[in-house]
């Protein structure tokens, strides 16, 4: 029996780990192939295209989002200006940061991906942003979302974690058991979800959040030097986020509400600003990282990396014929200019994977009230799985913070044995899983 990407994968994954047996694998019409699960992915990605699962979730991710025209009519954007308040020609030769006062027009566009997308009920997602920066070199695109981090490095895993924020057919709801079913079994993705399921889970609308450009760039200067370097826009109107009760009382669905509070905001002439920021780091440090600092499920330390504000973005003009000028706008990580560019080991992440030291950091680090809402958040959706998904979702909590993974135990009436076990398991598979 076939089963979509993102089932498969939940179904193979401990016969893989466990077993290594993998002449089961079949693709979309059930031929068997004796290729792993294995992505090997270099700079230019000719080997992931060779990869059968890869490509078979790839195929399918593009047909349900793009084909399917999930993302059709989605977006809000605006025209704006972006001016530099730090020279950068130290580390980047880059026109766009050559000045001081210097300006370049930007198209700046929101969306909602993953669980917003396509309904319009009371859910948790990730809000994404794409920038367009008309340079004197050429268009840069610059695309992040409102989270620092990533639900894992893996090309095909980051599809079946797409995939499974999906509704299901027959009463248009979420799938909660396969959006947990997926998160449970990766756990490069807790990071993630302890900032999805947090107070950061849910913002207010676009200008009340960050936007973080997840991926590590390079910068170049004219003396050859290379910096590694992470983008952050930061909002000056406060961040504002929402408990999913307030949202839950909301009158129009969020994706509504949000592009409105834009477009209304700009009309009054409060146009909103993010101030531009990056963390710096000599790329021939990067070995010597306790991370790795290619890695999207890791987020920089600000006390080692400082962030340096660099400018500020202003939106000031709507677009005019909002369908055409925004949802036709296409952005590509491909488009870049010279002095910024990718590092040649952006996939090089493999034997630093330490899965739950950053997720558990940032759970002590919330106030004593803000970690009982995160418990709160989670069991009210783990009470709707089954109790084996329950117990997995559960052990990864556990071996963030033992607090934390107690109290979901506790409140989902698990026996902290099984949760042991459940962790020597994962420990087990984690470490002969195949990446």
């Amino acid at each position: 029996m076939f089963y979509p990407p993102r089932i498969f994968f939940s179904k193979l994954y401990k016969k893989l780990t466990m077993e290594n047996n993998i002449s089961t694998i079949m693709d979309r019409q059930g031929i068997a192939s004796d290729r792993p699960y294995k992505v090997a992915a270099n700079v230019a990605g000719n080997k992931c295209k060779q990869n059968l699962i890869l490509s078979e979730s790839r195929l399918y991710s593009e047909n349900d989002w793009i084909f399917g025209g999930k993302m059709d009519k989605k977006r809000c954007g605006a025209y704006g200006v972006f001016t530099v308040t730090n020279d950068l020609t130290k580390f980047t030769k880059a026109g766009l940061f050559s000045q001081t006062g210097k300006k370049t027009q930007v198209f700046l566009t929101f969306a909602e991906a993953a669980a917003c997308a396509g309904y319009g009920g009371a859910t948790r997602g990730i809000c994404v942003f794409s920038a367009k920066f008309y340079t004197e070199d050429g268009i840069w695109d610059s695309i992040g979302c409102n989270l620092p981090v990533s639900f894992t490095c893996h090309p095909q895993k980051y599809f079946d974690c797409i995939c499974s924020q999906g509704v299901m057919a027959e009463n248009s709801k979420l799938s909660l058991f396969e959006k947990w079913d997926i998160w449970s079994l990766l756990p490069d993705s807790l990071h993630q979800v302890m900032f999805l399921m947090g107070d950061r889970g849910i913002p207010h609308d676009y200008r009340h959040m960050h936007c973080f450009g997840c991926r590590t760039y390079r910068f170049v200067n004219k003396e050859g030097q290379r910096f590694l370097v992470k983008f952050h826009l930061l909002t000056q109107q406060g961040v504002l986020n929402l408990s999913i009760e307030e949202l839950l009382t909301q009158k129009t669905n969020y994706r509504k509400f949000a592009q409105r509070d834009l477009y209304d905001s700009m009309k009054k002439g409060n146009y909103p600003k993010w101030k531009l920021y990056i963390q710096l780091m000599p790329e021939e440090d990067a070995e010597k990282c306790s991370f790795s600092p290619y890695d999207l499920t890791k987020v920089w330390p600000h006390k080692e990396y400082p962030l340096i504000e660099t400018g500020i973005l202003e939106l000031q003009r709507m677009p005019g014929i909002d369908s055409a000028e925004v949802n036709n706008c296409g952005f590509s990580l491909a488009n870049l200019v010279p002095g910024i560019d990718f590092p040649t080991s952006i996939c090089d992440y493999r034997g630093k994977t330490d899965y739950y030291l950053q997720p558990g950091a940032f759970f002590r680090l919330q106030s004593a009230e803000a970690q009982q809402r995160f418990i709160r958040n989670i069991t009210r959706e783990l009470v709707q799985v089954p109790e084996h998904i329950q117990i997995r979702a559960t052990a990864r909590f556990y071996q963030a913070d033992k607090y934390c993974g107690e109290k979901i135990a506790k409140e989902l009436q698990l026996g902290i044995r099984l949760i042991w076990e459940e962790i020597e398991w994962q420990k087990e598979a984690d470490m002969r899983v195949l990446l």
